[in-house]
């Protein structure tokens, strides 16, 4: 397997709030620590990859790729990652 040098994750408010209405929280704070929480994990997934986390289309590229093998377990991290920040998110 090549070796990972660059992880790219975009995600959309709409799959990050689902049926929530962001306008009834400080959404930008939040927002910010969804993308905190992501890149940190993904950091420790792959210490020596560029990390790269964007407001965009839902989508997952490695090294350039979407279609690399590696996807699937970038995709896990975000489901772990998405756990943290609601689980903060329910602290507050």
């Amino acid at each position: 397997m090549d070796r990972i040098t660059h992880v790219k994750v975009s995600w959309t408010p709409d799959g990050l709030w689902g049926t929530e209405d962001p306008a009834d929280y400080d959404w930008r704070t939040l927002e910010a620590r969804h993308e905190e929480i992501l890149a940190g994990m993904l950091k420790q997934a792959y210490p020596d990859a560029e990390i790269e986390i964007v407001r965009g289309s839902q989508a997952t590229q490695i090294n350039g790729r979407t279609g690399h093998p590696e996807v699937h377990r970038v995709s896990h991290v975000e489901s772990l990652a998405y756990q943290r920040w609601l689980d903060e998110l329910g602290d507050d």
